[in-house]
């Protein structure tokens, strides 16, 4: 957790071998990575959207309209997240880490529950992002969080708590900081 005052000890890059990231949830999003299997995932869902239109069509019902509108849309899901499975998979490979803050948030819905987490990496930057927990579940709260980047993506792409690790859903968006009065 953090200090009382909210400051961090350290806030360089680790000038120590940093915190082992959980070797199951490696494991688990080396495997969803997979190159192969996120292209054969892509192309299983477009092809099955468009067999289904074409099936809507052929027999003029409109089930098969409902069934390619869905796929259409998990497969536009699956196509938007690919990148950042990629590169925390990258990352937990090469990865550059350093010490920075984080902030989880827990909004319930009804039947299901959202993560968002704002990160502060150690140049202060501040990312918002969106985040589907693998094998963990997150509680609200602020903590100290070793985050990992890689030179050609500008925000954090993989980040590891006490909880578990974690990569954005879909692109950070920077946010800026509020400047408190004193």
């Amino acid at each position: 957790m953090l200090p009382s005052n909210g400051d961090m000890t350290e806030t360089e890059t680790y000038r120590t071998t940093p915190p082992q990231l959980p070797k199951e949830q490696v494991a688990r999003l080396r495997r969803m990575g997979n190159d192969a299997l996120l292209n054969l995932l892509r192309t299983a869902l477009v092809l099955g959207a468009a067999l289904s239109a074409l099936a809507g069509y052929q027999y003029n019902h409109p089930a098969g309209y409902m069934v390619a509108l869905f796929l259409a849309v998990v497969a536009f899901s699956a196509i938007k997240s690919a990148p950042h499975i990629r590169h925390a998979v990258l990352a937990t490979q090469r990865g550059m880490p350093s010490r920075g803050t984080i902030t989880i948030t827990v909004t319930a819905w009804s039947d299901t529950e959202s993560y968002q987490a704002t990160v502060t990496d150690r140049l202060g930057h501040v990312w918002e992002f969106e985040f589907i927990p693998q094998e963990w579940k997150p509680e609200a709260g602020q903590s100290v969080a070793t985050i990992y980047t890689i030179p050609s993506v500008a925000w954090p792409v993989l980040v590891s708590t006490e909880q578990g690790v974690l990569f954005p859903r879909y692109q950070p968006k920077r946010i800026e900081p509020s400047k408190e009065s004193p």
